[in-house]
């Protein structure tokens, strides 16, 4: 028999991410594909966004959520025979774990991917004795 550790925060923060991708799927009718990493430093998102200018995505953090929303217009050309590719707006969120200092994410773009480091900040990992008057 394995021991497994259980994660709380990360059972909530699969849960709200279940609840806002099908919010966000329903909302806008496609959504871009990311791939999440973690190293010692950071968590690192890459979002799929090709044909999208970085002009017209944003990236804000409110309240501990994570919000990556955009649009994808289509360019009229000539009589269309084929439309695999989606188009229109999205809107991606994500909830932020505690070690996660908003004013530190950065955010760039590279060949038709959006980037971003969200370094973790080591301050909240220590514990902090609070006196008790």
């Amino acid at each position: 028999m394995s021991l497994v550790t259980w994660d709380p925060f990360k059972e909530m923060d699969n849960l709200f991410n279940r609840y806002f991708q099908r919010q966000n799927r329903e909302a806008s009718g496609w959504l871009p594909a990311v791939d999440i990493d973690e190293d010692e430093q950071a968590f690192h998102l890459a979002f799929e966004v090709p044909g999208i200018a970085k002009e017209n995505i944003e990236v804000s953090v409110h309240q501990g959520m994570l919000t990556v929303s955009g649009e994808r217009s289509r360019e009229e050309k000539g009589q269309n025979h084929r439309t695999e590719r989606s188009y229109g707006k999205f809107s991606r969120s994500f909830s932020l774990p505690d070690n996660i200092d908003p004013g530190a994410i950065e955010a760039r773009f590279d060949s038709g991917l959006l980037i971003l480091a969200l370094p973790k900040s080591k301050l909240l990992h220590e514990p902090k004795r609070i006196e008790v008057q």
